[in-house]
């Protein structure tokens, strides 16, 4: 998709949607709220994930209030407003994680097949977050007078569903860089592939999704920060000898 643009070129756009992900993320901090009516559910820290996964009328309640809470209105508000985001933070994180894989793609042979293969799994990705978004404002927008079991069982699969599909497009990224380079990069590449393997527990833990998305924000960190430095870092060495010979 994007075999036009020269490798440099790539690395400062993927810095630059790496740079709005890492910064929407921090957004999201601040508009949801940091602690739940009552409690999360399953182990969860993340009042958002607890939220996304929640599997009943209680959990829900839990998180936002009870029927009667003062703070639920504002709470409800606060989760509308990150659902609507959550649009244009689809189409960052999809953005990234395009430019990442074609930056290290280009130095493997035969890559058709896995081309094709990581565009459906981030199209995949894509759909399930979308229709999830959907029925949370479906939900949101009820004002919780009626919680629907049928509504949550579906938002738990989707939400379940969305974020395997986001670890294993972050593990195929992984085993890309691993696969695609000689040098001490292709150990982070192994890092990346860590949540993948963690999937394991999910059957019996799902606060492991909780420890798959700190690593990932780690990993995007990483990478932003090694698109930043392989990008630009020739730019500025060029303009070294010009400032230096500036000054005299």
């Amino acid at each position: 998709m994007f075999q036009s643009i020269p490798s440099q070129k790539l690395k400062q756009l993927a810095f630059y949607s790496g740079i709005t992900l890492i910064l929407f993320s921090l957004l999201f901090v601040f508009i949801l709220p940091f602690k739940p009516a009552i409690s999360n559910h399953s182990g969860f820290s993340s009042t958002i994930l607890s939220f996304e996964l929640a599997k009943n009328p209680i959990e829900i309640m839990n998180i936002l209030g009870k029927p009667g809470d003062a703070q639920l209105p504002h709470r409800v508000e606060s989760f509308s407003r990150a659902v609507g985001l959550d649009y244009f933070y689809i189409f960052v994180y999809s953005l990234f994680f395009l430019f990442s894989f074609e930056i290290f793609i280009q130095n493997l042979r035969s890559t058709n097949l896995l081309r094709v293969s990581f565009f459906l799994l981030l199209i995949s990705l894509i759909s399930a977050d979308i229709l999830e978004n959907l029925y949370q404002a479906e939900l949101l927008d009820s004002s919780l007078g009626f919680i629907s079991q049928e509504l949550l069982s579906i938002m738990f699969l989707l939400g379940i569903t969305k974020w395997v599909l986001f670890t294993l497009v972050i593990g195929f990224l992984g085993f890309v860089i691993f696969f695609s380079n000689s040098t001490p990069m292709k150990y982070f590449g192994l890092f990346l592939v860590i949540p993948t393997f963690l999937l394991c527990l999910l059957y019996t833990n799902l606060w492991i999704l909780e420890l798959n998305l700190g690593v990932s924000t780690v990993g995007i960190l990483f990478l932003t920060i090694h698109f930043w430095k392989t990008g630009f870092g020739s730019l500025r060495s060029k303009q070294v000898p010009v400032f230096i010979k500036s000054s005299f």
